[in-house]
């Protein structure tokens, strides 16, 4: 069964490909409204192995809520990590997640994208740093000493292009992935 807690265990995971800058800028939330859970997360994510980091990526983002994605996407400058999860199948008993959808983005903006020679570059570092990242989770995968979170990931993942105009201005990757527990 995949632990309840895979949706901090994915920011984590994910912020080991981002600078420790850029993980220090994932918590904005005012001291008032921080739990015990909001520390117990930023200090892990913190901590988190900085072996995999992924330069130029300028902003993480793990989430399913449209407005704070679309005002997170909008703002940022650079190249952007979004990680969302859902269709979430719950195990018989009600206890656990069995089954989890998840998507990893890499794009970029392209508003101000000069000719199509720009849009190419822009779009092979997009496939690059998701190329990297993908590379990275299939050899942990199959690492004897592999990360939990990346058990029963599929492979091959599907891989489309971002419309910008779908995607508040951004152009770039997005592989999908499903990730199913087999107990």
């Amino acid at each position: 069964m995949l632990r309840i807690d895979f949706i901090r265990s994915l920011t984590a995971y994910f912020a080991g490909f981002v600078s420790p800058k850029t993980r220090k800028e994932m918590f904005r939330a005012p001291k008032v409204k921080q739990t015990a859970e909001y520390r117990e997360i930023e200090k892990q994510v913190l901590e988190t192995d900085e072996s995999n980091v992924i330069e130029g990526i300028s902003d993480l983002i793990v989430s399913i809520n449209n407005r704070y994605v679309s005002e997170r996407l909008k703002n940022s400058k650079g190249y952007v990590l979004f990680v969302e999860y859902g269709n979430v199948m719950i195990d018989d008993n009600g206890y656990g997640v069995q089954r989890a959808d998840i998507s990893i983005s890499v794009s970029c903006d392209f508003s101000d994208n000069a000719d199509a020679i720009d849009e190419a570059v822009r779009m092979e570092r997009c496939y690059s740093i998701l190329d990297r990242i993908i590379s990275r989770m299939r050899a942990e995968q199959q690492d004897l000493n592999w990360n939990p979170l990346l058990t029963q990931i599929e492979f091959p993942a599907s891989i489309y292009t971002i419309e910008p105009t779908a995607f508040y201005g951004r152009g770039g990757w997005v592989a999908m992935f499903k990730r199913e527990d087999a107990e």
